[in-house]
């Protein structure tokens, strides 16, 4: 529980870094997870690359793209 992560801003407009990183933590367990968003942001903490570069890593795994809006099934 980082205390900068409180007081950070989200970068999606909405809350703080935290709540995007509780967002993050609860689409672990869903279909919509993809591992393939964290390899910047490992390769970053793993190569010692400074904090600023990490918190970079860690804002841009945390923000999801806005996923395209599904048509509503029609039904007569």
């Amino acid at each position: 529980n980082l205390p900068a992560a409180r007081l950070l801003p989200s970068s999606a407009g909405r809350g703080t870094l935290r709540s995007d990183l509780l967002r993050l933590v609860s689409s672990i367990g869903s279909n919509n997870f993809n591992i393939k968003r964290f390899t910047p942001l490992l390769k970053t903490v793993l190569n010692h690359k400074l904090d600023k570069k990490v918190w970079s890593n860690t804002v841009a795994t945390v923000i999801e793209p806005t996923p395209p809006l599904r048509p509503l099934p029609f039904h007569i």
